[in-house]
């Protein structure tokens, strides 16, 4: 009977420690972990794909997620510079999570892929002239 009590109050340890490391991993730190991603095309993988899709079709149902395929809104280079940094509508912003590389990098992989054929131009420099630190609210992810 004593073999068996201590069996199941060590048990009872056990899944306590369990679920709370469990819990622990399964909470999204941070997007700044995405601080290892380089390429416009891991930032778009990693973050961006589960909403906009793999292919860059979008969706819909919870909510419309714009499509980028041969999406005319990306000729201008300062509209997703703008989206990506501040959001709109549904969709946060990542600039305070993003470096000025990383933004100039995923929009020039839009601009770039899922039929869309212009240039490829956006600088770090470029995104910084946009940004507006003292002022900007990025939004939050949580």
């Amino acid at each position: 009977m004593k073999k068996t009590l201590v069996s199941l109050a060590a048990a009872a340890a056990l899944s306590v420690v369990s679920a709370v490391s469990f819990a622990d991993s399964a909470v999204m730190t941070d997007v700044t972990e995405g601080a290892q991603m380089k390429t416009g095309k891991e930032i778009y993988t990693q973050i961006c794909a589960a909403c906009h899709m793999a292919d860059g079709s979008g969706g819909e149902g919870a909510g419309k997620f714009p499509a980028f395929k041969n999406n005319m809104r990306l000729i201008a280079a300062q509209y997703p510079m703008h989206i990506v940094l501040y959001g709109q509508k549904g969709m946060p912003g990542f600039g305070k999570y993003f470096s000025d590389e990383q933004v100039a990098e995923v929009v020039n992989y839009l601009r770039t892929n899922f039929g869309n054929q212009f240039e490829a131009d956006v600088k770090p420099e470029d995104v910084a002239k946009l940004r507006s630190d003292d002022v900007a609210d990025y939004g939050d992810l949580f």
